[in-house]
């Protein structure tokens, strides 16, 4: 974490430094605390009783602007507890995520670069229970184990070939380690190129080919292997109707260098690993949805998927899903939303599980910087294992913005890039919505 936070420092104020004469500088600010009490906040088989969360989360970007270049550095730490009877079901009874990114984004007539270093601390368990609808209860002696550290480093740039024609190449390497001795290290490596095209005014249509290579650091130096040839269409049918699908074939092969080697599970810990299935395979990957503005202030989407994608341990997971969203501005200080979501899901260590979920959540503009929401989400999950399980949580949240400089409008770009990046990541996740209600840094995503 030193080498990072000393590198992105150092390329922080070289670049600002040498054009600090011609930039435009934005300094913006938050911090948020919410309130969660749950009934069944573990889904467990049998759950002790109510478990009470209080989360505290600030954050603090910082964008340098010149003509050609932008240089952007985010921010964030968090707090949390927990309370109550349910508490007694994690040894993690408190922990602090936090994030730092720092990127660089340079344009010519033809090219955009970019190039981005990262550091994550995200709760494990809050992130596998999200992805995977399982609670596993990492570490064995206090609260301060069951976090994922995270170092990435990214980079990569679009070249527009045509007048019409774009090509998109990006690289990323990753590494992540834990403070708990169940998790097993492991590190990552993936590249895409992409092409885009538009069709029409209206329609565009995007293929690409995917590759990851994933090591992990196991006596028996188990390693994946993932292709993914894929081509999507987005359209706007109407000024009020927008429809988006895609369709991949993935290929998967997996070894393990030692396969003579002990398992990582014969060391008693209760978390299984990422095992993989010698050999080689494929599957075909779908998704589809839809965007209709139903009136002027009300949104409906849906969407459908059938995915293989990894977990934060690095094991595939099958998926099938199918979930709704609908907003509703009321007036300029509120706004309420609706969400449902059903899918499955199986992964080669865990026999397929259905999960259903559901939540209402209410937004309130106390003043200009303030904000509050109220939230309820019900969540089941049906396996062999467990039987039937569900939970009832609510969530009372207060929020505060402020801006040190420059304007707020100047982080807009970003946000929609971020915004974007968070929706590819959570494809897969049995509760989409379960991350949603959540403060920034416990979902185990990208800063």
């Amino acid at each position: 974490m030193k080498i990072l936070v000393l590198l992105t420092s150092f390329l922080c104020l070289g670049a600002l430094a040498s054009k600090a004469i011609a930039s435009d500088v934005s300094i913006r600010g938050n911090v948020n605390q919410t309130l969660t009490a749950s009934d069944n906040y573990f889904l467990s088989k049998i759950p002790l009783g109510w478990t009470y969360q209080s989360y505290t989360n600030g954050s603090l970007d910082f964008l340098a602007r010149t003509p050609d270049t932008q240089y952007l550095l985010n921010t964030n730490y968090s707090y949390f507890n927990y309370y109550g009877p349910g508490a007694a079901e994690t040894t993690l009874k408190w922990g602090a995520p936090a994030s730092a990114r720092f990127s660089i984004d340079h344009t010519t007539p033809l090219d955009k670069y970019n190039l981005a270093l990262s550091w994550t601390r995200s709760d494990i368990q809050t992130a596998l229970l999200a992805q995977t609808g399982q609670f596993q209860n990492f570490g064995t002696s206090g609260g301060q184990r069951g976090f994922l550290q995270t170092f990435s480093a990214t980079g990569g740039v679009t070249h527009d070939v045509s007048r019409i024609d774009t090509l998109r190449w990006q690289a990323a390497a990753s590494t992540n380690q834990s403070d708990d001795p169940s998790f097993t290290s492991y590190n990552d490596l993936n590249s895409s190129l992409t092409w885009t095209r538009p069709l029409s005014p209206t329609m565009s249509f995007t293929s690409s080919l995917y590759f990851d290579w994933f090591s992990q650091d196991d006596p028996a130096q188990s390693q994946r292997l993932l292709w993914t040839l894929s081509g999507r269409i987005n359209a706007q049918v109407t000024q009020l109707f927008t429809v988006n699908g895609g369709v991949s074939e993935v290929f998967v092969n997996s070894w393990q260098n030692n396969p003579g080697a002990a398992s990582s599970t014969a060391l008693g810990f209760a978390f299984t690993p990422f095992t993989p299935l010698t050999g080689a395979g494929h599957a075909l990957n779908w998704d589809a949805g839809f965007n209709y503005r139903l009136l002027k202030t009300t949104n409906v989407s849906m969407s459908f998927a059938q995915a293989i994608a990894p977990i934060i341990t690095g094991q595939l997971q099958k998926s099938e899903s199918m979930s709704l969203a609908v907003s509703h501005q009321i007036n300029n200080a509120s706004s309420l939303s609706l969400i449902a979501s059903v899918s499955r899901a199986v992964t080669s260590t865990s026999p397929q599980s259905q999960f259903f979920s559901a939540g209402v959540i209410y937004s309130y503009r106390l003043a200009r910087d303030w904000s509050a929401n109220l939230s309820y989400t019900y969540r089941q999950r049906e396996d062999p294992t467990s039987g039937f399980v569900n939970g009832n949580t609510f969530l009372f949240g207060l929020n505060y913005s402020f801006n040190v400089m420059g304007g707020p409008g100047a982080f807009k770009s970003a946000d929609t890039e971020r915004a974007r990046l968070r929706s590819q990541q959570a494809v897969g996740y049995v509760f989409p919505g379960y991350v949603g209600l959540l403060p920034a840094g416990l979902s185990g995503l990208a800063p």
